[in-house]
């Protein structure tokens, strides 16, 4: 199963800049006369120009639908074309930050998602006391525009989730999935994902459209379901956890237990779970927290020879402590996965005991053991449900025939990018004293960029090589300006094929 994948990046947008979305439905038909297997699509680049664009003011909702008629002739016109999408339901950001908001994010960001809580908890008559209080200064703290442009927006954003609805009730749409971007239990968001479920099993729609917590891994879990229906079987998988509780924790950015989390994010990829007995193809490790989730990069911070404060100390040790606990051995969690891969077993590994960022110590033994080449997938990025749902697509495309050379690329980038980046590396950069203020979403000024990518590509390469992984990057930026993400060019070390 070598397949090529064609993505118009030519055409697509950067953070708040909209991508072409004419240009995109123009070219979903050109690319559907090559006879391609399917096309999975991002309706929140069809229809807005990308999902940070869906979140500003002033988008014309007659234009996102009419987009989205593209896809009615692309059917007409090729009906055995398996066509697969996604529509985020429009997230509630927790912070005081508009780089990817609206601009009056900046000094309302966190008295917003407030706000959307306790708005929720009252329609729920589930106020706690003192919570009545704080939803009315809320309410008079928010300037009525400001308020009122979040409800327009979120209208529209739930305008396009239902006639995403209606693409797959009238045989469009083979597959949709609804991704919760970055949520909790209570908000605005969560009500209206509540009202797209209800709608979901009031169409009997629930074959072939998902509602779950996810967003940047969405596409790759399609691709995954997509190669189900090319190949015409379920991958069938077991897992095994690091920590007893861990099923039971429910992550930073998500609205429900671990272990639901796996069973939709396989059930989106078309893979089925199965008791260990029943001949998994693939075995999905799980690094889970204890009890919660720590910050990536904190454990390489305080195990390192790094300047900290004490404060600095005290805060890191706080937020590791959940992550720990007397029901996980990352020990056991190791020599598990160590004798199932010398079994000849297909493993695929979830790191998802912390945000923005892999296991440090996981990943430092893992690599000693010679484990990570050997991985089928790997994902410890971001959120939980970004880094299990990359692991879970790479993990279904293993099992299902990839190629092998792209796949171990593909798995390197993810090792590369979440542990020895976001964990590693991007560490020490926001331990610099110049670089510290700006924290993960802060922009670094223009005129260092190329001096911080080029320190950052240098200190990335050099884990590569400490660690015994035969890869190397050839470029690293930051697209966005920032270090919270990079773009980079990686290939085998010596340029071998």
């Amino acid at each position: 199963m070598g397949w090529a994948v064609s993505i118009p990046t030519a055409l697509l947008g950067s953070r708040k800049k909209r991508a072409d979305s004419r240009a995109v439905a123009d070219w979903l038909l050109e690319q559907a006369g090559t006879r391609p297997l399917g096309a999975v699509v991002s309706l929140d680049t069809l229809a807005w120009g990308g999902l940070i664009p869906s979140r500003q003011p002033g988008n014309s909702l007659p234009e996102a639908l009419g987009h989205l008629e593209t896809l009615r002739q692309l059917k007409r016109d090729h009906p055995d074309l398996r066509l697969l999408a996604f529509s985020s339901i429009q997230r509630v950001s927790r912070d005081d930050d508009d780089g990817e908001e609206p601009d009056y994010y900046r000094l309302h960001g966190h008295a917003i998602f407030r706000r959307s809580a306790f708005e929720h908890r009252a329609a729920a008559g589930a106020l706690q006391a003192g919570e009545a209080e704080e939803l009315e200064r809320l309410r008079r703290q928010i300037p009525a525009e400001v308020w009122a442009d979040q409800l327009a927006i979120r209208q529209r954003t739930a305008a396009v989730n239902l006639a995403a609805l209606d693409l797959v009730q009238d045989g469009v749409l083979d597959a949709l999935v609804l991704n919760q971007d970055d949520t909790t239990e209570w908000g605005l968001n969560v009500m209206h994902r509540r009202r797209l479920e209800r709608e979901v099993a009031h169409r009997r729609l629930g074959e072939r459209v998902l509602v779950y917590p996810g967003a940047d891994e969405v596409a790759q879990a399609l691709i995954a379901r997509l190669a189900t229906q090319v190949v015409g079987r379920r991958p069938r998988v077991s897992t095994f956890w690091s920590a007893r509780r861990g099923p039971e924790v429910v992550t930073a950015y998500e609205d429900r237990p671990l272990a639901d989390l796996v069973g939709v994010h396989l059930a989106a990829a078309g893979a089925v779970q199965v008791p260990s007995g029943a001949g998994p193809e693939l075995w999905l490790g799980v690094n889970a927290p204890s009890r919660a989730q720590g910050q990536g990069g904190a454990a390489f911070a305080l195990a390192g020879s790094h300047t900290l404060s004490a404060q600095e100390v005290e805060w890191l040790e706080a937020g590791e402590a959940p992550v720990a606990g007397l029901d996980r051995s990352l020990t056991a969690f190791r020599a598990t996965l160590g004798a199932l891969l010398d079994s000849g077993a297909r493993v695929s590994l979830a790191d998802v005991a912390h945000v923005n960022g892999a296991d440090d110590e996981l990943m430092s033994g893992l690599a000693a053991d010679g484990a990570l080449p050997r991985l089928a997938g790997y994902g410890g990025w971001n959120t939980a449900g970004n880094a299990l749902g990359s692991a879970v697509a790479l993990g279904c495309l293993a099992a299902l025939g990839a190629a092998s050379r792209p796949l171990e690329l593909a798995v390197a980038a993810r090792i590369v990018d979440d542990w020895l980046y976001q964990a590693r590396t991007r560490t020490r950069l926001l331990l610099r004293p110049d670089l510290k203020p700006l924290g993960l979403g802060g922009f670094v000024p223009a005129a260092r960029i190329g001096e911080v990518e080029g320190a950052a590509r240098e200190m990335v390469n050099a884990d590569l090589r400490a660690h015994g992984l035969a890869y190397e990057l050839t470029r690293l930026s930051f697209p966005w300006q920032r270090v919270f993400e990079i773009d980079y060019d990686l290939r085998p070390a010596g340029g071998r094929a």
